[in-house]
């Protein structure tokens, strides 16, 4: 069988800062955040750049041209975890 590395996966979230949280809470990722520099597509906007089971995942606000339908809702009973990040 083929075996495939890669050096980081990119996700695309309204809400790139509630993401990682959402990570930093469920899954122990820790994260680095900073903001997109002047003359980049998200100039002023969060990025966010995780460290979860050793690999990179990096978290940048959606494409200001590409339409996303809405996050569906979740509860997580092991941790008691609403959609919001709050406990229940």
């Amino acid at each position: 069988m083929r075996v495939y590395h890669y050096d980081h996966v990119h996700l695309r979230s309204p809400d790139p800062d509630a993401t990682a949280k959402f990570f930093e809470t469920v899954f122990g990722a820790e994260a680095k955040r900073d903001v997109y520099p002047p003359g980049t597509l998200y100039p002023g906007q969060m990025r966010v750049s995780l460290t979860l089971g050793g690999q990179r995942v990096l978290i940048a606000p959606t494409h200001p041209d590409d339409p996303t339908g809405a996050a569906p809702g979740f509860l997580i009973m092991a941790g008691a975890i609403s959609a919001d990040g709050g406990r229940c």
